[in-house]
């Protein structure tokens, strides 16, 4: 790393991009939930929960590159298997909003899931990365397992929903504490 208060920065608002994205997820799984009860404000509530995703994974993707430029070479492809997840986690997103080819947003989503698998199991065991940042990237890493499974499990009608909902709460205070770790992990 060539220089801890750059690291700290680019790290913070990664962070702060993460906290948007989860929120906004977090958000749109409780309006497909309420959608389910009353026909209509779910829906468009969701679709608003969905722009802030994209919102977010934007910022997550312009930021990953300035990370990228941080760090050393064996860690670059890893967060290049997270930001080429980004992209597709956004087309994936926005053609789960057309109700015809949905389905092929949700498998967009999954390949994302499994590329930024990829990428944080890379930097959890990373050689050159500090050491909290490697117990943060286990902990993104784990999150997103949980990610994957709920996902799965939402595309049962009614109760996969909910279900999917409450992983998506358990998976978005693991993801934070590991982007704390890493925000917090200049050497």
């Amino acid at each position: 790393m060539e220089n801890k208060l750059q690291w700290q920065g680019v790290t913070q608002s990664l962070y702060q991009a993460i906290l948007i994205n989860v929120w906004s997820s977090i958000a749109a799984a409780l309006f497909a939930v309420i959608g389910v009860f009353t026909l209509g404000l779910g829906t468009v509530l969701s679709i608003l929960a969905s722009i802030g995703i994209v919102v977010a994974q934007v910022l997550l993707f312009i930021r990953l590159g300035a990370w990228r430029e941080l760090v050393q070479e064996p860690d670059k492809k890893a967060i290049g298997n997270i930001r080429t997840a980004m992209i597709l986690s956004v087309v994936g997103v926005v053609l789960g909003l057309i109700p015809v080819i949905g389905i092929i947003g949700g498998i967009l989503g999954l390949v994302a899931l499994i590329l930024q698998l990829m990428g944080y199991s890379s930097l959890k065991k990373s050689t050159t990365m500090p050491t909290n940042a490697k117990v943060g990237a286990g902990k993104v890493f784990t999150s997103q397992i949980i990610n994957i499974v709920g996902v799965v499990i939402g595309l049962i009608p009614v109760a996969g929903t909910f279900i999917e909902f409450i992983l998506s709460i358990v998976a978005f205070v693991m993801m934070l504490q590991g982007w704390k770790l890493i925000a917090n992990s200049a050497e």
